[in-house]
């Protein structure tokens, strides 16, 4: 498989063992492929893990074309126990290759006939691994903690005929067309993912840090599925929005979004209808925004709210009717 300067190749055994030995004494790569302070691997160990993933798959060897030839950086495979991706070669890190891997692999996985992906494990500290597969369309599945404290997420992608091909942002009259479902017993997990993707950032800026214990306790004890809805684009989930119309005035209690479905227009969409629907009922609208979260702040600022009083913790914003 290639895509311009990048290809996968079958990886060739004992060959190629020789090759990822570098790979598998980087720090980095041993910290996330087995957590902790793992030792760097034998030629026995390469050798005898390469088999196992063999076993449950298509094992390949990622290589860049460059002046000299192609460069072996890492490898991949596309197995029914994960797909796991290591760019072993540091000097190609950060550098889109793993996600356009990742893109091949999806299209093999749909080529075989395949109806999900689901990965394997990923260390809750590789967020740039969890942004990737965020971006290419999986979603949050499974949260585990081991006996030694890792903390690992397992995620999953449809591969059906009616879900999106790809993550890449939606059109602007894509995103305006969407459905409400209710949430149901199974959405819990996921709801909560969604929220920590969008808000980590903006709590660690507020508060000085991310307390996972204390986050997923105050989720669970404050979820109220009545006032939720799963948003649906195109027949895939795509966010949740959390409002309260009973209120007056009715109240969001936030607008939660996967990240390849921000920014084309669909939060927007989202609160204007809420808004006309207050509007239709002479309510007003309100809501709270974290210091850290100017982003957020900017977002309703331009919707017409104000801001009305602030906290050590939050901006109060406040929507009234023409």
């Amino acid at each position: 498989m290639q895509e311009g300067d990048l290809r996968l190749r079958p990886l060739r055994l004992p060959e190629d063992v020789e090759l990822a030995l570098a790979w598998y004494a980087d720090p980095e790569v041993l910290r996330f492929s087995e957590g902790g302070a793992a030792e760097p691997y034998s030629a026995h160990a390469v050798r005898q893990m390469y088999e196992v993933l063999a076993a449950s798959g298509e094992l390949f060897v990622i290589e860049v074309e460059t002046p000299k030839g192609w460069r072996a950086i890492g490898d991949a495979t596309l197995g029914t126990r994960g797909i796991p991706i290591a760019i072993g070669d540091r000097d190609y890190r950060s550098r889109g290759y793993g996600a356009r891997v990742l893109a091949l692999l999806v299209e093999r996985a749909r080529s075989l006939g395949w109806s999900e992906l689901v990965t394997n494990g990923i260390s809750v500290a590789n967020e740039r691994s969890l942004r990737m597969f965020a971006r290419a369309g999986f979603l949050p599945a499974q949260r585990i903690v081991d006996e030694q404290g890792e903390e690992t997420v397992t995620m999953r992608k449809s591969l059906r005929a009616d879900a999106p091909v790809a993550a890449s942002r939606p059109s602007m009259s894509s995103c305006r067309t969407y459905e409400l479902r209710p949430v149901g017993e199974a959405d819990g997990q996921f709801l909560y993912e969604l929220k920590r993707t969008a808000l980590q950032a903006a709590v660690i800026a507020t508060f000085g840090a991310w307390d996972e214990e204390l986050q997923r306790e105050r989720f669970f004890a404050n979820f109220v599925p009545s006032t939720c809805r799963v948003v649906v684009v195109q027949g895939a989930d795509a966010g949740m929005l959390a409002v309260d119309c009973d209120a007056d005035p009715v109240y969001v209690g936030g607008i939660y979004l996967l990240p390849h479905m921000q920014r084309c227009g669909l939060g927007t969409a989202l609160m204007r209808d809420v808004m006309d629907h207050a509007d239709a009922r002479g309510r007003g609208v309100r809501l709270q925004v974290l210091l850290g979260n100017p982003n957020a702040l900017r977002f309703y600022e331009r919707l017409g709210f104000a801001a009305t009083a602030r906290s050590a913790s939050h901006t109060q914003m406040h929507w009234r009717p023409r």
